[in-house]
């Protein structure tokens, strides 16, 4: 609960980015998550440094933009491969124990958990997380039992795919739902829909 560098002694150029508490980052916090993840399913050293190079621009326009103290960085950083670590340990468990557990018992574990979640953290930013979460592994669990969708496919056909993915996702995200029920969508979209309909245009 730390609070924002002080605007009467640091430049703040865009505030907008800059709401709640200063200690962690959550953009550093969600960028080394979320390339990191990538890196682990490239495994190429040319994208490990692209990524790399990503987290540390990420984390300077943090700086630059005078929203964070370099201690909210270490701590985004941290937590961030914390999330990771955690997150790979899980997908471990789940891909040992996966077959013990048929799809629907999938569904109302997760389920579950984002109404656990949700319960315990009502505020916006974690309708989003959970939401978002039930959304996505929900739309996988679908995914996996229904399409056995393939993401390899021609550059081409991945532009397409990219183009369409996100200008989906972002239009289900901003239908004006509450925020938990957007998220929820836009998950699902990303885990099932989209991949879905690329299947239906051919291009996976």
């Amino acid at each position: 609960m730390s609070p924002r560098p002080d605007p009467s002694r640091v430049s703040i150029l865009y505030p907008q980015s800059a709401e709640g508490y200063s200690f962690p980052s959550g953009h550093a916090q969600g960028s080394v998550a979320f390339w990191g993840f990538c890196v682990e399913r490239v495994r190429k050293r040319s994208f490990a440094i692209g990524a790399a190079v990503m987290i540390f621009l990420i984390c300077l326009s943090r700086l630059y933009l005078g929203v964070h103290f370099p201690v909210d960085l270490y701590g985004g950083v941290l937590l961030g491969l914390c999330s990771l670590l955690v997150f790979f340990v899980l997908l471990f468990l789940y891909d040992n124990i996966r077959s013990k557990v048929d799809w629907h018992g999938w569904l109302v574990l997760i389920g579950i958990s984002s109404a656990v979640v949700y319960g315990f953290f009502p505020e916006e930013r974690f309708a989003v997380i959970s939401g978002s979460f039930a959304g996505f592994f929900v739309g996988v669990v679908l995914e996996k039992r229904f399409l056995c969708f393939d993401t390899r496919g021609p550059w081409r056909a991945q532009v397409k795919k990219l183009v369409c993915g996100l200008a989906g996702g972002a239009v289900l995200v901003c239908t004006g739902l509450p925020v938990y029920f957007a998220y929820l969508l836009g998950g699902a979209w990303v885990g099932f829909g989209a991949p879905w309909l690329f299947k239906k245009m051919g291009w996976a």
